[in-house]
């Protein structure tokens, strides 16, 4: 009976960590004029939040995004890259398990969103390593594996700039922290419907 109630308490403990982290690495970032965006966008409604978040009304759900997407018309993604993301039948997130303590708590807050917002793209995901971690337990991948068609695998890095493009296996996610969770945000509307790909 102990062994139980101390098994839900870690898993609370777990989920509230989990929470505060998603909340804090929210605020951390200036996301200051946003209340003259629209509150509806091709069709669907969002409510921006007090942390000056969005919340997408998706069918009877709603899921929670940093961006409103008319912040992200200037993202752009080849229609290649996303039928490749679209097609898959799991998302694998790639990252580098020895980089800076900020990337990885941005890694760990996506992981965390695209996992919630999976079950709307009807999509699994998962996460691997570049390399070998004693913090991570993951499978470890390169960009040079050749890697099952079912899967989509996004890499996310941050010592490069730019648009999401391609090398070898992996489709890339440059930018800062910040930069990358914008660009899952983009994804994750696309695979929604709600941003359109011209």
């Amino acid at each position: 009976m102990q062994e139980e109630i101390r098994k839900k308490i870690v898993v609370w403990f777990i989920i509230i960590i989990m929470v505060s982290s998603v909340l804090g690495f929210v605020l951390s970032f200036n996301l200051d004029n946003q209340s003259d965006l629209p509150k509806r966008y091709n069709g669907f409604k969002l409510n921006q939040l007090a942390d000056q978040t969005w919340t997408l009304n998706y069918n009877e759900a709603k899921i929670n995004f940093f961006l409103h997407p008319k912040q992200l018309e200037s993202t752009s993604l080849e229609k290649e890259l996303f039928a490749s993301i679209e097609s898959a039948n799991e998302i694998v997130l790639l990252f580098d398990a020895n980089d800076t303590s900020e990337y990885l708590q941005a890694v760990d807050t996506m992981r965390f969103l695209i996992t919630q917002r999976a079950q709307y793209f009807d999509k699994s995901v998962s996460a691997g390593v570049i390399n070998q971690s004693d913090k991570y337990n993951l499978p470890i991948y390169s960009c040079s594996d050749k890697i099952e068609k079912t899967k989509a695998v996004l890499k996310l890095e941050s010592n490069s700039t730019g648009q999401i493009s391609k090398n070898g296996s992996c489709i890339i996610i440059p930018g800062s922290s910040f930069e990358m969770v914008s660009k899952l945000d983009y994804i994750s509307y696309l695979l929604l419907g709600v941003i359109k790909i011209e």
